[in-house]
């Protein structure tokens, strides 16, 4: 089974990137018979995309075949589009990617029942000309 994991470095060790759709880097994870049997890792094309990040990142799972996505939180978007495509999607936690990992192989993730956005996009609904919450 392929897995995706957002990523902020480019290999098994690094962090997993509380946002999906605009991390700067997916490790993909061959798991057979509940081992690790092969990782690699690109850049994410929809990092400093203007708008549509979280659907560009999501396509770009389908495409690599995958089966499942490890994530602290993604948009509705994302997630209908993973959805539609059979993948499943888990919650991951701030750790290592290896470690994600392998705790779902043991079956201690919970999968997502619904979106969970991150709130934290590089665009979006920030602070404004203004520069205050007011």
């Amino acid at each position: 089974m392929r897995v995706c994991i957002p990523a902020v470095g480019s290999d098994m060790e690094s962090k997993i990137c509380p946002i999906f759709g605009r991390a700067p880097y997916f490790v993909f994870v061959d798991v057979n018979e509940g081992n690790i049997s092969s990782w690699n890792s690109e850049k994410n094309p929809a990092e400093y995309a203007r708008g549509g990040a979280g659907i560009m990142a999501a396509q770009k799972v389908v495409d690599a075949g995958c089966k499942a996505v490890i994530a602290i939180s993604i948009g509705p978007k994302a997630y209908d589009l993973l959805r539609a495509a059979g993948i499943k999607i888990y919650r991951g936690f701030e750790a290592s990617i290896r470690e994600n990992v392998e705790k779902m192989i043991r079956n201690e993730l919970e999968e997502f029942i619904q979106p969970v956005p991150g709130r934290f996009g590089r665009g979006g609904r920030g602070f404004g000309r203004r520069g205050g919450w007011w």
